[in-house]
């Protein structure tokens, strides 16, 4: 997601991860130019040691990631690329809504400084994936981990 308005940090876009299996969001706060390299990293630092090296990675044609780009990041990562198109929308389809939910979710904390959007994007993160899916009935944790972890609601209130 680009645009956004420039967080204090220098942030002004989001990096979406989706596991199309839990339905788990990770977010990442980026300045918008991002090099191959530097991608891989977020993906190693994120998704990787998090869940593991993605057997498969679907795309959509956004013109920030460009064929030739998404290439040799599938030849770094050894993973199979699969890129969505406009005739086939649904293939990337939770990513679109979980980046709708994120957006919906940082307007309702994010109201009072704009510019500390991405210091409420873990918390919003641990929501969106405390919340079961209406697909599985579960949470994507209880997917993923095999139960709900605990946060006491004071982590998540205000991360000032």
């Amino acid at each position: 997601m680009t645009d956004l308005a420039v967080s204090r940090s220098g942030h002004d876009c989001i990096v979406t991860f989706v596991d199309h299996m839990t339905k788990s969001a990770h977010w990442q706060p980026r300045k918008e130019i991002v090099n191959t390299l530097a991608f891989v990293h977020i993906i190693i630092d994120n998704i990787v040691g998090r869940h593991r090296v993605p057997q498969e990675v679907v795309s959509d044609s956004n013109v920030r990631f460009h064929a030739d780009y998404w290439r040799e990041v599938a030849r770094i990562l050894q993973t199979k690329l699969l890129m969505s198109t406009a005739c086939y929308p649904e293939m990337n389809g939770h990513s679109e809504n979980s980046n709708r939910t994120v957006v919906r979710y940082l307007r309702g904390v994010a109201t009072h400084d704009q510019a500390l959007w991405d210091d409420y994007l873990p918390s919003v993160e641990y929501a969106y994936n405390s919340s079961p899916h209406r697909s599985t009935k579960q949470t994507s944790f209880e997917l993923d981990l095999g139960y709900q972890p605990h946060l006491p609601l004071d982590l998540i209130t205000d991360p000032q």
